[in-house]
């Protein structure tokens, strides 16, 4: 065969396989359904693969799921704006308010200022009205987005449906009474007293797993100086899915947090910690933060030697066994 014979058929396979592969990743996303499209954009959303994240949202917005093009919108509004991209997030916001978006509604008529007010009035009563309707299938839930609803406009009834949130333990509403507790709320004995109550309050909602409620309990014995359960639940944090504790957790095994120096040290297992956060994390959010994990990751791996390599396995896979890991923000709830 000759050269020029051989360089063609090279070229031609090379094509052909270039297209299978793009051809690939399209069919692997139309076997997506816009439930499975939405759940891995979310995710990959939290785990700073925004970019990446925008091709399953805005795939599951165009199939029609709402929660989808809410967030697919909200990804374009805190994308470096343009003028094309401010007229896309519009459309994809309306989408998913029309495709029964709660988180839509209300934004439209909270903050759509390019809407007429009878527009913005005509979604803030299709939002009290999804509300009521939510209460036949989540009734925590609707009590307490009918709290936040009524807060700053009817004070008292929005108290009342705080409280029916609070009978169903619902954490974001326990999280709202120990805040106004710690504000000054209520009368107690002492400020002893008051920060009792409010701790007792946090770990309430910490134990029903909501993640930001963990946090804020962690927060909160870290400010008790109560370390040794403060690292318990940095533990359980991890274990809940909490990307950055990754991280932390692989600082505190490596005598880099002075209050947690009681945590004897552990490289193999900071290893691991670090190797899980580099595999899960992407670099489109806190790239510096990234390099960093990196840098460290890198020193440890200096430190160690092979016969490590079957414990850092297994810890990872251990690890691994909580993913996927995620950071939670304002939109990751639904």
């Amino acid at each position: 065969m000759s050269v020029l014979i051989r360089v063609v058929a090279l070229n031609l396979w090379l094509f052909c396989s270039i297209g299978k592969i793009a051809e690939a990743k399209s069919y692997d996303l139309n076997n997506f359904s816009s439930v499975e499209a939405f759940e891995k954009g979310r995710i990959l959303r939290a785990q700073f693969k925004n970019i990446e994240s925008r091709r399953y949202l805005k795939f599951a917005a165009d199939q029609g799921d709402p929660n989808a093009a809410y967030l697919y919108a909200m990804e374009l509004i805190s994308y470096k704006s343009t003028i094309r991209t401010a007229s896309e997030s519009k459309y994809y916001l309306i989408l998913a308010a029309r495709n029964g978006s709660r988180k839509a509604m209300q934004f439209l008529y909270q903050y759509a200022n390019w809407l007429k007010e009878e527009e913005r009035l005509f979604w803030k009563n299709n939002y009290y009205n999804a509300l009521i309707n939510l209460g036949r299938s989540q009734p925590a839930q609707a009590f307490y987005d009918l709290s936040q609803y009524h807060k700053g406009s009817y004070d008292e009834l929005s108290q009342y449906y705080l409280s029916r949130a609070v009978v169903f333990n619902h954490p974001k509403a326990l999280m709202d009474v120990a805040h106004q507790i710690e504000v000054g709320k209520g009368n107690f004995v002492s400020s002893d007293a008051r920060e009792a109550q409010v701790r007792q309050i946090y770990l309430k909602a910490a134990e029903t797993g909501y993640l930001p409620a963990i946090l804020i309990y962690i927060k909160c014995l870290e400010g008790d100086q109560m370390y040794e359960k403060a690292y318990e639940w940095r533990i359980k944090a991890m274990e809940a899915g909490d990307l950055m504790s990754l991280p932390i957790l692989a600082s505190i095994l490596t005598n880099q947090s002075e209050p947690y120096g009681f945590v004897e040290s552990d490289v193999v297992a900071a290893k691991a910690y670090l190797s899980v956060y580099l595999e899960s994390a992407g670099k489109d959010k806190l790239p510096t933060l990234y390099s960093n994990i990196e840098m460290l990751f890198s020193k440890l791996s200096l430190i160690l030697n092979d016969t490590s390599d079957n414990k850092l396995i297994n810890l990872e896979n251990k690890i691994k066994s909580h993913a996927p890991f995620y950071r939670h923000d304002v939109f990751w709830d639904y």
